[in-house]
């Protein structure tokens, strides 16, 4: 149940970014989804395939799965409009955000995500003594 309602709200706001590209003068004709390679290129096909059919079905347009080498690629695909969607992480999330000048707009997360923190650990210096 909840992950219905987690997944009608994804289409609801897949259908509003559709909206906002069918104003400009080019008609977007297929929706691009990326993801960050922590895993094979053919491993993120797989987990992807059954979403991508979901997103077709409910928004009307074809949905291609564009996979990338790297984590920066995912993040210039995005500013450089070739990405239209991109599963990120934290910390890539916030350099896409970044580089797109605060177009990156976050859509879901997964329930475990919310327990994730960041630590910064600096080391204290410590005076050693010599034994005397």
């Amino acid at each position: 149940m909840l992950m219905a309602t987690y997944a009608r709200t994804f289409i609801l706001i897949v259908a509003a970014c559709m909206a906002l590209y069918a104003t400009r003068s080019e008609a977007q004709t297929t929706l691009k989804v990326s993801a960050i390679p922590d895993e094979a290129p053919t491993e993120l096909q797989r987990k992807f395939a059954p979403l991508g059919k979901y997103l077709e079905a409910n928004i009307g347009m074809p949905v291609e799965f564009i996979p990338v080498t790297d984590y920066a690629a995912t993040v210039e695909g995005l500013a450089a409009k070739k990405l239209d969607m991109v599963w990120y992480g934290g910390f890539t999330f916030v350099q896409a955000r970044i580089r797109t000048n605060g177009t990156a707009i976050p859509l879901v997360q997964r329930v475990e995500d919310e327990k994730f923190q960041s630590v910064i650990h600096h080391p204290t210096q410590q005076r050693h003594q010599q034994p005397g």
